[in-house]
């Protein structure tokens, strides 16, 4: 018995650490991005519980896969969202440029955007994109 313990330990952490792939997605999604200007250019990622994190940028069309998260961070979003009630908020107001959160769960979805100038964006949710953004990889510098 006791050597079946960390098997079966190690089988449950296995199972958790699923890799998703954008033709398979769990049912819970939470993206973020920024978006606007003459051109209308946009650019969203979309982050999963399990940390990981693409990216889409309205030439491209398709996602990308972008390095993982930490888990601990993505789930943190995600209880944050909850926590701070994101969804029983009502705020759109994008403006030429603009800002957009939206958790999708299942069919079911909730979008906040902002960028108005005439609409000031409330601290939670101007604090849970900062929060978002904290999760994208830093540009590697140019080599010379």
């Amino acid at each position: 018995m006791l050597k079946t313990l960390p098997l079966f330990t190690l089988l449950l952490l296995l199972a958790g650490c699923k890799t998703y792939s954008t033709d398979e997605l769990p049912d819970t999604r939470l993206y973020f991005g920024s978006g606007g200007g003459f051109a209308g250019a946009y650019t969203e990622y979309m982050l999963l519980e399990n940390g990981q994190l693409f990216k889409r940028e309205s030439q491209q069309g398709t996602f990308v896969v972008l390095p993982k998260a930490k888990r601990s961070q993505a789930k943190a979003l995600f209880a944050s969202w909850t926590e701070q009630k994101m969804e029983e908020q009502d705020f759109q107001h994008p403006g030429n440029l603009y800002h957009f959160v939206r958790m999708e769960k299942g069919a079911q979805s909730h979008r906040l955007s902002w960028g108005s100038s005439s609409h000031p964006t409330p601290d939670a949710v101007k604090s849970f994109y900062a929060s978002c953004k904290t999760l994208i990889p830093k540009p590697e510098p140019l080599k010379q």
